[in-house]
């Protein structure tokens, strides 16, 4: 099974814009194309800018996404930290999510789309 690592701005542009890349990845996911991996650090990164007010999502959907979340994904725990990326700190959780679990695809790759 190919598991991934789905960076904040792929996953929430997927849950956000229809008909688009990233929201075909989240329907791949979806239908069990492949595995999520994420950590609790991921998870908070997601409900962070989730809550950010332009993007007005409201608090019981934001419920509604994580607990689906905390359903369907295989959690990893963090087991060291990595200061790779220094415009954006918050991308090494996706980074040591990857260096750790090795998954098949890093979103980070796949935000050109």
């Amino acid at each position: 099974m190919i598991r991934t690592v789905l960076d904040t701005n792929v996953f929430l542009s997927g849950l956000k814009i229809a008909d688009s890349k990233p929201a075909q990845l989240i329907d791949f996911w979806r239908e069990g194309k492949f595995d999520l991996i994420l950590s609790d650090e991921i998870i908070d990164e997601y409900t962070a800018v989730l809550s950010r007010p332009h993007l007005k999502v409201s608090l019981p959907d934001i419920f509604e996404i994580i607990y689906y979340l905390y359903l369907k994904v295989q959690f990893v725990e963090l087991k060291k930290k990595l200061k790779v990326v220094t415009k954006d700190l918050s991308d090494n959780i996706f980074l040591e999510r990857t260096s750790e679990e090795k998954p098949t695809i890093l979103s980070l790759v796949i935000a050109i789309f």
